[in-house]
């Protein structure tokens, strides 16, 4: 992470950050060379995929969250979504397209990427993460919440507010493909319904009740498993 000023050639001053400011805050979505996710980019320009400016000092606490996706026209390159800026120009074509934006001078910018965050001791929900630690974050596992979901853990369709889960998203990055995946996951299990009954679980490969075996895809993006053995009747 680090804090750079966009007009360190300007023979304008900045205004120091004890003072009323505002600071661009921009997130690369460039990943490490080390990195196993798939897709993950790890050479050429990066786009900044989180933009947030905030208002601080002097008493001042204020922040603005820019979507990425927002339409803009990028100084030089014509109309693009406002994060392709970074991968342009760096800093500071950034800088100059998000104040012809909002209309606001930047008095800092402050960059930092994935393998920045590394590099920071924290404490999330009240458990300590050394700097190095590694953190999957899954949103889904919002759907697992006791304070939302009685029982969370058992396969119960028939809740009261079983529509109230996140699993396709909510608001901006609700997933554009849900309805088609609701409809493809609708007829896919009344087919075996109507084709199977007595579903259970092969205990051969999986060990158990009560002590199951499971082996799940290497990746941060989906909480998948890499195969799943059952045993079934033949409907009548």
């Amino acid at each position: 992470m680090g804090i750079v000023c966009p007009r360190a050639a300007s023979s304008r001053q900045t205004a120091p950050i004890v003072a009323p400011a505002t600071v661009l805050i921009l997130g690369s979505d460039q990943r490490s060379a080390s990195t196993k996710e798939p897709g993950g980019s790890t050479t050429g320009p990066s786009r900044s995929d989180s933009m947030q400016l905030m208002r601080v000092g002097g008493g001042h606490s204020a922040k603005l969250s820019i979507p990425r996706d927002t339409i803009v026209e990028i100084p030089g390159y014509g109309l693009n979504k406002i994060n392709a800026a970074y991968a342009y120009g760096g800093e500071a074509l950034a800088t100059r397209t998000l104040e012809s934006l909002v209309g606001v001078r930047m008095d800092h910018a402050a960059k930092i990427d994935f393998e920045g965050f590394t590099g920071l001791t924290t404490e999330l929900g009240g458990v300590h993460l050394p700097a190095g630690t590694v953190v999957m974050l899954c949103v889904g596992a919002a759907n697992r919440d006791p304070r939302k979901f009685e029982d969370p853990h058992e396969f119960r369709p028939e809740r009261k507010n079983v529509r109230e889960h996140i699993a396709f998203g909510r608001g901006i990055h609700t997933c554009a493909g849900a309805p088609l995946a609701r409809v493809e996951g609708q007829i896919t299990v009344r087919r075996l319904l109507d084709r199977m009954s007595e579903i259970r679980v092969d205990e051969k490969f999986h060990g158990p009740s009560g002590a199951r075996n499971y082996a799940y895809e290497p990746t941060f993006l989906l909480r998948g498993l890499t195969e799943l053995h059952i045993e079934f009747d033949s409907a009548s």
